[in-house]
């Protein structure tokens, strides 16, 4: 083909491209941290917002200084996600490039942070599907993954995935299970990871691989309750139980949109959202999920579907389902969802910025994340029902990474 003397020419020219932001994006930050570090945009909302970097900062003193691993445990995040906040205070600390200690573990965590989203970018644009490597382009997938720590759990679902990819369950299922570990959500994929193993293999190996999907969590949490107590494995669970009907689930936008008193209804039935949150893991997995497309298909139903029955809602949600997105063979899904990515980020933080001063711009932002939500997880479970069910699979080509 034509084009095919020109392909060496350009991916020497992505690689350097890659590396030249690799470098050059972290020490522009470093070396003129008092103006881009604080930069706004129109002035109204900071383009390194700080919120959850607080918390993270502070889960990671205990560690810095000299008190142990387990005594910045009592907060919101299990053992594994409280190892990593420790790993990058300890090496802020330690290295301290700012004068102030907080701003120095808020330059090392963008500046790791950025070194993945241009990895998941070279990965999405390899390896994705139609408008994959768009979809990670967009101000959401941006701002969360420099300012959130879901980023990392997403990222081992994108690594699962691209071993599924080659049929390497095994791997797969290490890297599941590190996502299970770093934030639980990952869980709703396990009837769906197992139909598809079982599919694949048999009985036997689909037991074995989602036991091995839930070692890490289960690890880690006899770790904490040998090492620190039953008090302090509970403390993330007891401080989630607190996040109810925050105003920005799709309970609270329901509400708004209808005025139906959702918050009365779930407060009389409690259990409705996590059993509604089980039922959205399961139902996928009825689709038969045999062959890798149809498990990406299948896992993107389950992880949009669950994030609408939340009672609280927090935008970086938004990363979950995007690696299941990214392999869809649906053009409709992927434009749906990049709808909705554009509608989260305009929710927050740019909705969020002004809700004190226009509370009706507040109410249709979350009204419209929610809806095109909706819209998304229609068009996932309609590519996940729309397969014929098959009970063996050709194995995808063993494609090297």
């Amino acid at each position: 083909m034509p084009s095919s003397k020109y392909a060496p020419s350009r991916a020497l020219a992505s690689r350097v491209a890659g590396l030249t932001l690799a470098v050059l994006v972290p020490w522009m930050f470093l070396t003129h941290w008092a103006t881009w570090g604080h930069l706004s945009v129109l002035g109204r909302w900071v383009f390194i917002e700080r919120y959850d970097l607080h918390c993270y900062f502070a889960a990671a003193q205990g560690a810095s200084n000299g008190h142990g691993v387990f005594a910045g445990l009592r907060n919101e995040y299990p053992f594994a996600a409280n190892l990593v906040f420790d790993a990058v205070g300890a090496l802020s600390h330690a290295w301290h490039p700012l004068a102030d200690p907080f701003e120095s573990f808020v330059w090392l965590w963008v500046s790791l942070m950025w070194w993945a989203y241009l990895g998941v970018f070279a990965l999405l644009r390899r390896y994705g599907h139609g408008l994959a490597w768009l979809l990670w382009l967009t101000p959401a997938a941006l701002h969360f993954t420099l300012m959130r720590f879901d980023a990392l759990p997403m990222l081992a679902t994108l690594f699962a995935l691209l071993a599924l990819r080659r049929d390497h369950i095994f791997a797969a299922s290490l890297w599941l299970g590190l996502a299970i570990a770093l934030k639980a959500y990952a869980v709703v994929l396990l009837p769906c990871y197992g139909v598809y193993v079982l599919a694949r293999r048999s009985w036997y190996r689909a037991a074995l691989e989602c036991g091995l999907v839930l070692a890490p969590f289960a690890l880690a949490h006899a770790i904490v309750f040998v090492l620190a107590g039953r008090e302090v494995m509970e403390a993330p669970y007891r401080l989630l139980a607190l996040h109810h009907l925050n105003g920005e689930s799709a309970w609270d936008a329901l509400h708004l949109l209808t005025g139906a008193d959702t918050r009365k209804f779930l407060k009389a039935m409690p259990a409705v959202p996590k059993y509604l949150v089980l039922l959205a893991g399961i139902v996928p997995a009825l689709s038969w999920p045999a062959t890798f497309e149809a498990f990406a298909e299948a896992g993107g139903a389950a992880l949009l579907a669950s994030i609408l029955f939340l009672d609280f809602q927090s935008p970086q949600y938004v990363l979950w389902a995007l690696p299941f997105v990214a392999f869809s063979n649906s053009r409709r899904e992927q434009v749906l969802f990049l709808v909705h990515s554009f509608a989260v980020y305009l929710y927050f933080p740019v909705a969020f910025s002004m809700r004190s001063r226009h509370a009706a711009v507040w109410h249709a932002s979350i009204i419209a994340a929610h809806v095109t939500r909706v819209a998304a997880v229609v068009a996932a479970f309609g590519m996940a029902f729309a397969r014929p069910r098959t009970t063996q699979a050709p194995l995808p080509p063993d494609v090297p990474l």
